[in-house]
């Protein structure tokens, strides 16, 4: 059982390493990275990251968008983080910082 998961685990990361470096461009100044796969995974997507990220700027790679989830999602673990992380930047990029401030297009 220990090996057959091992080789799963080989499997789905070659899986993720190959869709990353097809969807990811060659070089990013910032990436941000959530959800469960992105603890089980960690140490290999800081690996794979290395030749990927560009900044030298410290927080350049993001883990769950450096957020805190609300107690309520605390229960499923990681299972909400990337979803909760990209509502939290979209939200900072795109609803106004005060009330009655004009979105413009």
């Amino acid at each position: 059982m220990i090996g057959a998961i091992a080789t799963a685990n080989r499997h789905y990361w070659g899986e993720l390493a190959d869709w990353l470096e097809e969807m990811m461009p060659s070089q990013s100044d910032r990436v941000c990275i959530a959800g469960g796969t992105a603890n089980y995974f960690k140490v290999e997507l800081q690996d794979f990251l290395k030749t990927k990220v560009v900044s030298p700027v410290e927080g350049a790679v993001c883990w769950h968008s450096a957020i805190e989830l609300p107690d309520r999602f605390k229960v499923y673990n990681d299972r909400f983080d990337d979803i909760y992380s990209l509502w939290q930047q979209m939200e900072r990029r795109f609803v106004p910082a005060t009330v009655g401030s004009k979105v413009t297009t």
